[in-house]
């Protein structure tokens, strides 16, 4: 069995035995592979991770080499699964070859155990995923952009499966057990209120409650001296139950995915309405539908398909996507969800699909680690697709991506956003001057007229400089080109399109 290990140091086994690696160059290009769950690499990704954007001469060269050393090292049977493209690599790792994937299982079905209210079973389960951790995350490998995102998602994580992990201890009664262990974690995080309040949860089942009162003082005055703030809502409450001699929140009250009757289980149909027309982005628009819909048989945990169009402002990404959405939709048996990543942050979106999903609403607040831990749960097993609209470079989208080989993903951004591995990447550009005035005159329901021509030729190629510019000729049939111009011009400005007010 071919089995790869990148919780702790970069390891290859094979039937239980180390493959020789070699350098630590050789363990990252290993590790970018691992990290796109099957995805191809392109070799400018490779080279922004090995060589941080300053590549030696030979980058090419050593790449190539890299690859031949893997492919020698893996054994003969195993060699087909690294697969090299025109400009790109791919690795196809084996159903729970990869420690990350069995990680990530066994905390789902711990935390499932927890919402179930088995704390036995909870705390079995999440005992094992924690033994598979080894070190630190990555050791041995370059730290790039995408590896170093991937060790802060992976810390994360396993910081919240060790205190899901002392939850499910505590409801197994085994509070004095496990008391020294919840009081080190405060020691080591000292910021993580969740901590406090299990260590509180856990003095008072042993009762001893000046010790709980003592922790919440000496939690406060931490956050205070280091952050500025007060105490949460949560283990405030916890605290004044104590002080009245009230019998303590159980700690098996956090947010947890509620688990609706089916009867009452909304499935989410969030697509905004896509566009009407569409001019010049057929092809695209079938290549679009043929990705998004290759994975969506298969429904186990794994990596989604992720499809990212990229472009300047008014070039029509959010509407190529929406309209590729909308074309298949019907696919996606669990639903569509939508977010506009200009109105929300990555933890405003994961709350906002957690609760479509079925999540509880609760007052409870959460942090991002939880909040992926939930979101990833309520999608394990799932066939959704997902849209990200109007994503940022400054977006670390990592957790916004569903725990379900069966789901799709569409980004929509300005850069290249980070946090995803794209299976596909389109970049949105202007339409042709034939095809402005195609779409301007099919929103105006005219045919060719002169002054249509002198106003498609001026929006240079820009669906929403087009789209605002009927609206214009629309409401005011007798506006001067110089009126529109600066009508759509003042539009562009408004919606942060520079390139509006720079063609007219």
């Amino acid at each position: 069995m071919l089995e790869f290990r990148v919780l702790g140091p970069v390891e290859a086994r094979a039937h239980g035995k180390p493959l020789p690696l070699g350098s630590p160059k050789q363990k990252t290009f290993l590790a970018v592979l691992l990290s796109a769950a099957g995805a191809a690499v392109s070799l400018d990704q490779f080279v922004e991770e090995l060589w941080c954007g300053n590549p030696p001469k030979s980058a090419l060269a050593n790449l190539r080499n890299y690859a031949a050393n893997l492919r020698r090292v893996l054994p003969d049977t195993e060699r087909c699964r690294l697969e090299s493209g025109i400009s790109s690599y791919s690795l196809a790792v084996p159903s729970d070859g990869l420690d990350i994937d069995v990680f990530e299982r066994l905390v789902a079905q711990g935390r499932s155990a927890l919402v179930h209210g088995d704390g036995s079973a909870a705390a079995a389960r999440l005992e094992l995923a924690m033994a598979i951790w080894r070190g630190e995350p990555l050791e041995g490998a370059a730290d790039g952009p995408r590896l170093s995102a991937l060790v802060r998602r992976l810390d994360e994580q396993k910081i919240a499966a060790q205190e899901d992990l002392f939850e499910a201890l505590l409801m197994t009664s085994l509070s004095s057990n496990v008391l020294g262990r919840i009081r080190d974690w405060t020691i080591r995080y000292p910021l993580r209120e969740r901590g406090w309040y299990l260590l509180m949860q856990a003095l008072v089942s042993t009762g001893d409650v000046a010790g709980a009162l003592a922790a919440f003082r000496d939690m406060r005055e931490i956050l205070v001296r280091e952050l500025g703030i007060e105490p949460g809502e949560q283990v405030t409450q916890l605290h004044h139950a104590i002080l009245n001699r009230q019998v303590a929140t159980p700690v098996t009250e956090r947010v947890v995915p509620s688990e609706p009757a089916a009867a009452t289980l909304v499935v989410p149909r969030q697509l905004p309405p896509g566009p009407m027309r569409l001019v010049g982005r057929q092809d695209t628009l079938a290549h679009l539908r043929r990705r998004l819909t290759a994975t969506a048989a298969p429904v186990v945990s794994g990596c989604p398909t992720v499809v990212v169009i990229r472009g300047a402002a008014g070039t029509g990404k959010s509407a190529l996507a929406l309209r590729a959405a909308h074309e298949v939709a019907e696919q996606f048996d669990d639903g569509q969800l939508y977010v506009d990543l200009r109105q929300v942050s990555v933890a405003g979106a994961l709350s906002l699909m957690s609760r479509a999903l079925g999540g509880r609403n609760t007052a409870q607040p959460m942090d991002l680690p939880e909040l992926t831990a939930l979101f990833r749960s309520l999608t394990a097993g799932k066939r959704l697709l997902v849209v990200l609209d109007n994503a940022t470079e400054t977006d670390d989208l990592a957790p916004l991506v569903p725990a379900s080989s069966g789901c799709s993903v569409m980004v929509t951004a300005g850069g290249r956003p980070t946090g995803v591995w794209p299976t596909l990447e389109i970049t949105a550009t202007t339409l042709t001057r034939a095809e402005s005035l195609e779409l301007l005159c099919a929103e105006l329901g005219t045919g060719d007229n002169p002054v249509a021509e002198r106003v498609a030729a001026l929006c240079g190629g820009l669906p929403l400089a087009l789209h605002a510019a009927a609206s214009c000729m629309r409401e005011e049939p007798g506006m001067s080109v110089a009126s529109i111009a600066c009508r759509v011009a003042g539009q562009g400005q408004a919606n942060g399109s520079g390139r509006l007010v720079h063609h007219w």
